[in-house]
Order: structure tokens, then sequence, then C-alpha cells
């Protein structure tokens, strides 16, 4: 009897084997109803012969991979329910705060559509483990996260949302409240939604806040060093909302010192106090139709029936490590006018491929600064960046 016909005579035996995780019981049925040598069978599974020996006896766990073999080559779609949702198809996240929350779950059931078997069986990766690492009980170690990133397409700041780069993406630092993300265009609210994606344990709203000291990791996802918010460069505390610095007496803050800092204007605007200086302009209204690139770092605005000037060399040459990768005049040109945020004049930008802005109306408030007047609002979470003013 060949393998297909085995397969489709005891097609609910083979289903038994996996709803028990027998996997071991399946292998040996397989290798005595394949009819082959143990050499042949291991170069149909891509292991060593004496791999295959100890999976046979139970001495090591039979791989997802040789598993997923087996099923595809006897037609056999094997079934295994998920256990860590609750009726309503919310997802529970287990982790601490040590533990940096993925959306590997969440991707994986509304992306791929496949149960927790068929992202083992992809993934090579047991079960048991991937549910730990779905549900926040255990890290996942750099071995099992590339494979998770290859195999789910995933770059390291989709897979765990709260991670942040300002060096071009050499490293990155969980300095994102987690509360919006976004699979295949659509946006998931943790706090808002009727029916949240993630909740605790407790079947409550999931809060993500960072804490300190925070953990650095390099592009590949390893752990580097704890850091404290004096220690941040100054791209990444300025970008970042302010509530995840206050002190666990609830009370205090913690201090950065920017003396003897050469800020880019962009960040003087975020930082400075709000100002009752006033301003000949009204209203901002500003409407720009192109944008040139020109040489020692300057552009030109087409704000039709004129055309005008500005010198970007305070961002560029500032110590901002994000806004010095502007000096690469190739990556300076590849700027483009977007808005960030709604589509009202005040939010249009030069925004670069890293994520590097420049707001237009900053670019006018520092020009002309009796005309116009950049004053601090509200800080909000805006797409990409978590420090965002309005202005008048």
């Amino acid at each position: 009897m060949n393998l297909y016909n085995w397969g489709k005579i005891n097609k609910t035996n083979i289903e038994a084997y996996v709803q028990n995780k027998d996997y071991k019981g399946l292998l040996n049925e397989y290798y005595t109803m394949s009819g082959m040598s143990l050499t042949q069978l291991a170069k149909s599974f891509q292991c060593s012969r004496r791999a295959l020996g100890r999976y046979l006896s139970g001495e090591r766990q039979v791989p997802f991979a040789i598993v997923k073999i087996m099923l595809q080559s006897v037609e056999v779609e094997a079934k295994s329910a998920d256990d860590n949702s609750d009726d309503n198809g919310m997802f529970v996240w287990y982790g601490g705060k040590d533990t940096l929350f993925n959306i590997m779950r969440a991707y994986r059931v509304l992306h791929f559509k496949w149960n927790q078997f068929d992202a083992a069986c992809n993934l090579n990766i047991p079960i048991e483990k991937l549910f730990e690492y779905e549900s926040g009980k255990r890290k996942i170690p750099i071995t099992d996260l590339h494979k998770i990133m290859e195999v789910y397409g995933l770059k390291l700041e989709e897979l765990f949302p709260a991670l942040v780069s300002y060096d071009g993406r050499k490293t990155f630092l969980p300095l994102k409240p987690v509360s919006i993300f976004e699979i295949d265009g659509v946006k998931y609210n943790l706090l808002e939604d009727k029916i949240p994606l993630y909740v605790n344990p407790e079947n409550e709203e999931l809060l993500l806040w960072p804490s300190f000291p925070i953990m650095r990791y390099d592009k590949d996802g390893t752990a580097l060093l704890n850091y404290m918010p004096k220690e941040l460069t100054i791209d990444e505390y300025v970008n970042t909302d302010d509530l995840i610095f206050l002190k666990e007496d609830l009370e205090t803050y913690y201090e950065y010192d920017f003396e003897e800092k050469k800020l880019p204007p962009v960040y003087k605007h975020l930082l400075e106090e709000t100002s009752d200086k006033k301003c000949t302009r009204q209203i901002y209204d500003r409407k720009v139709y192109g944008i040139t690139f020109l040489d020692d770092y300057k552009v030109k605005l087409d704000v039709s029936p004129k055309t005008i000037t500005f010198d970007l060399r305070d961002y560029v040459f500032s110590d901002s490590v994000w806004y010095s990768m502007l000096q690469d005049e190739t990556y300076f040109n590849q700027g483009k006018l977007q808005y960030v945020g709604n589509e009202i004049y005040q939010n249009l930008c030069i925004v670069w491929p890293d994520g590097q802005y420049v707001r237009i109306i900053e670019l006018y408030s520092d020009k002309y600064p009796s005309k116009y007047l950049a004053q601090k609002r509200a800080i909000t979470s805006n797409t990409i960046y978590e420090n965002w003013t309005l202005y008048k």
C-alpha cells in the first residue's frame, strides 16, 4: 500500500495522532507504511539518519517541519484548536513589563488565517512554544525570532509595535506606547475598539506603556543594554511622549540635559513653552504645489504664483543622529511633500524614507517670526510621530 492510499484509508487515525500530539506514533506508522529504508526516509525529510532514529525512538521531539511533510504527502489536513482566546475572539496577553508585546497571534489569524498547528508546521516551532511566544508567556529567542520574521515577512518593528528607531534602523527602543497597530490596512485600537483585539488575563483593556530602565535592541532583535531617560539620544527623548518619563512617585519626571546640544528647529518648537506673543497673520493658508531640492541642503517650494527657498542646514548639521542622516545628499533628495495626520495646511511636511520630517509651517515661522507663530498644544500620538504639536 502506498502512502497516499494509506492516508486516505486512515485519515481519522492520522488526525487523532495530531490532535493527541503523538507525533512519534505518527512517524513510526508512517515509516512502517512507507516501505522506505531509514536512509531513504531521512533523505525525504532532509535530516540525518541518526536524527531520524532519535525521532523514531522518542529520544528527541519530532520537528514540525517533518510533521508537515508527512501530512502533505498523504494529503491530510489536520487541525488543532487554538486555546488562548476567549469566546468573543479576543486574544489574551500574559506578558509582563519585561516582555515585548508582539502581534504574532493577530497576524497569524488575520493575515494568514492559520491555526496554531499550521503556524507550528510552517515555522517548525512546537505548538507549546508558539502559544507561549504569542501570549507573552515566554520571550522569543533569536533563532526563532528570525524564523518568524522570515516566514511572516515582518520587520522587527512591525512584529513588536512598541519599537522605534532614530538611527536608521541600527538600534531600536520600545519607546512607543502601544494602543494602535495596523494589519493589512486595518487599524486596531486596543483602548477604543468595542471588542479589543487583545486583553489582559482579567479580560480588561491592555495597557502597554514602556517603563525604565528600558532595553535597547539591535536590528536583529538581540538585546543590548538597559537605558535610563537621560541616556537616550535627543531624538529618542524628544520624539517620545513625556508620560513615559514619569518617575515611580507619579509626581516628578526624569530630566534631560539639553545644554550644549544643537537642536534641529523642530525640536526647539516641541520643547518651548507656550508663548503669548502675537503675530500679524491670523490664518496660515500656504498651499504648496511642488518642491525642488537644491545644493547646500536648500529646498525651493512652489507656492504659486511664486517660489520661496528655505535653508535646512540647521536640521542637517544639528546634534540629532536622526536628522544628520540627511547629510547624505542622495538621501536628502528623497524627501517628499506629505501630510502627516489630517490633510490641513499645518500638517504638510517634507518627509524622508526613515521618518524624518520638517513641517512647512515651521520653516515659515522660523524665516518670518513676526508673521507666523508656532504654539505648542496637546501632545498626542500621530501615526509614527509620538510628539506632535498643533499650530496657530
